[in-house]
This record gives C-alpha cells, structure tokens and sequence, in this order.
C-alpha cells in the first residue's frame, strides 16, 4: 500500500516568483499595433482592449486591470525591441506631463515639451514603475 504526503508550498519562494509577460516586436510596426500587442499580453478577460493612449498603457502597468495584480512584481520581456526601436524611432510629439492623471505621485514623468523617439516615451513610462522588471531583446 501506498501512502501520499502533502507538503504545504514554500509560500516565501513563491512570493518571490516574477510572472513573466513577453511582447513581440515583430507583431507590431506602429503605435496602433503595439496597443493592441500590449492589450493582448496584459488582458485577462479576452473580450476586453486597452484603450490607445498613453494613460491607458500606464495605468494596465500598474496592475489591477489585466494579467496582474496592483503593484504585483513582473518582468516584461519586449523580444524583438530592435525592430520596434526602429519602427517607432520618429519624433514623437506626444504629451505625457499631466500629473492629475496619477494617483501615484512617485511616477517621474518626461519633461514637458521634450520631443524625443516614440520608442523611448514607451520604455520611459515602463521604467517609471519599479514594479516592473524591463528586459530588452
């Protein structure tokens, strides 16, 4: 006869564990695509979409809408950021300075007015949240 122990899991090793969420690159070429890349990776119920701004894209990092939980500690695995780099290296003119917009007064925002890369904006707003871990592939 034989017997089955349960063990209960290390809940500390697990509490440590990063969910990892990879985005594609080559899924994308502009920013409209990469919306819809973020939406996919980062949506939990499927019939629901980001929407396509900036506000949106930083408020599904923060956690609590999507994939993760608020805060929840993640790596984001951007695979084939050379090429969105490349896709999306045109100045971009986008705003993203109104402070009103967060709740979270620790975010550190790009200057206002600064034209810079529409790839750069994107990485600058995931590197705001030190929740995330951001891997470039």
């Amino acid at each position: 006869m034989s017997t089955l122990t349960l063990t209960q899991p290390n809940t500390k090793a697990t509490q440590h564990m990063k969910q990892t969420i990879i985005i594609d690159g080559n899924n994308f070429s502009n920013l409209e695509g990469f919306y819809a890349e973020i939406s996919k990776a980062f949506n939990k119920p499927a019939d629901w979409d980001l929407s396509k701004s900036l506000y949106a894209f930083n408020d599904i990092l923060s956690g609590g809408i999507g994939a993760h939980a608020y805060k929840e500690t993640i790596k984001l695995i951007w695979i084939n950021s050379e090429k969105s780099q490349a896709d999306l290296d045109f100045p971009s003119m986008l705003k993203f300075t109104d402070h009103e917009h967060f709740a979270n007064s620790e975010i550190v925002l790009p200057q206002p007015k600064k034209i810079e890369p529409l790839f750069n904006v994107l990485v600058s707003i995931i590197q705001t949240h030190k929740h995330i871990e951001l891997v470039l592939a």
